[in-house]
């Protein structure tokens, strides 16, 4: 599997998240509200863990399926969004998307329903689509994403890109890269160690001799 399809199998996790911590809201929390405080805080904490635990832990199955960390570069010289580190932020983005909503009980009533809009629900709800809009672009988007030119490197961050040359500085998370650490530092040191290598940068015969100098380091 690849780490794009892996990244794409998040959002029916995420919408499993969002549709548990929405029961619990509107159907469980409201039976929960005449028990004591210590009981109230039980059932509360045990949903939170229900409604993240379920989906994480079917979404590790998943990420299981596409593979370690390659020591190679997917695409000539472009590292993809590690599936792990933006499959996880799109569950939880969407578990907290229900957080972002304000809800009251109606007396009478045994389940709960949105508040009335008004300047503060009106913002908390803002938040809530932002998270959306966040959780698709990780989910969706090729973010974000590691490049190497000739010229240096480029970082596509999930808003913008920073460039910098093979002599400058640039932070990078390799965490949120698909590719071994190890392997990305020791390509970074190669082209800046030997700089007559960077024109073979963005072919394949390049990106096939970084890795046979990894393996024989």
């Amino acid at each position: 599997m690849s780490p794009r399809i892996a990244r794409l199998l998040a959002l029916p996790c995420a919408l499993l998240a969002l549709v548990l911590h929405l029961a619990q809201e509107v159907w469980i929390s409201p039976r929960a509200w005449h028990l004591s405080a210590d009981w109230g805080l039980l059932i509360y904490a045990a949903a939170i863990i229900v409604e993240l635990g379920v989906p994480s832990a079917i979404y590790a199955l998943i990420v299981r399926r596409a593979g370690k960390r390659p020591a190679a570069w997917s695409s000539a010289f472009l590292a993809e969004p590690s599936p792990s580190w933006s499959g996880y932020w799109v569950i939880f983005l969407a578990w907290w998307t229900v957080s972002g909503l304000v809800f009251e009980r109606a007396r009478g009533e045994d389940h709960a329903h949105l508040a009335p809009l008004d300047p503060v629900t009106g913002l908390v709800l803002v938040l809530s689509v932002a998270a959306v809009i966040l959780a698709l672009v990780l989910s969706i988007g090729n973010r974000p994403r590691l490049q190497l030119h000739p010229d240096g490197i480029t970082v596509h961050g999930l808003v913008g890109r920073r460039r910098a040359g093979w002599d400058g500085l640039i932070k990078i998370h390799p965490e949120r890269l698909h590719i071994d650490r190890e392997f990305l530092n020791f390509t970074l040191w190669y082209y800046r160690a030997f700089p007559a290598y960077r024109a073979a940068i963005g072919t394949d015969a390049g990106a096939r001799a970084v890795e046979d100098a990894y393996r024989q380091r």
